[in-house]
């Protein structure tokens, strides 16, 4: 009596008595969809996680508009009374340091998009090989 209970209650059980029954339907979209999901606002979430968190140390990361001159990124962390480090392949990402404490709220206040610690996009602004 309690194997046959054991048995009702334990899908394999009716699995093993009717392999042949069963069939593979190919993966459709439907069935994808809600992993894909899942996937996408880990993403996100791990992005948004990284980059907008506030840095912390002496040197950062200055990100300004697409497009902005050097000249412009430049003003931004003179207006922070920020100093530069290096600068880039792109114009408008440089490495500032400063011992403000307020240095990141100011950099965003004079015009940077974003302001993040170098060692998590130091591979983005590397020097352009001439």
């Amino acid at each position: 009596m309690r194997m046959a209970l054991l048995m009702a209650l334990h899908p394999c059980w009716l699995r093993a008595k009717h392999d042949a029954d069963y069939t593979i339907d190919k993966p459709t979209m439907r069935d994808v969809l809600p992993a894909l999901f899942l996937l996408m606002i880990g993403i996100f979430g791990l992005a948004a996680a990284t980059l907008f968190s506030v840095p912390t140390g002496p040197q950062y990361v200055v990100i300004t508009a697409p497009g902005s001159s050097l000249a412009e990124t430049i003003s931004v962390i003179a207006h922070a009374q920020g100093g530069i480090v290096s600068t880039g392949r792109y114009s408008n990402i440089v490495v500032a340091a400063s011992d403000r404490p307020d240095f990141v709220q100011s950099l965003r206040r004079a015009g940077a998009w974003l302001v993040v610690n170098p060692t998590q996009i130091s591979g983005c602004y590397g020097k352009q090989s001439s």
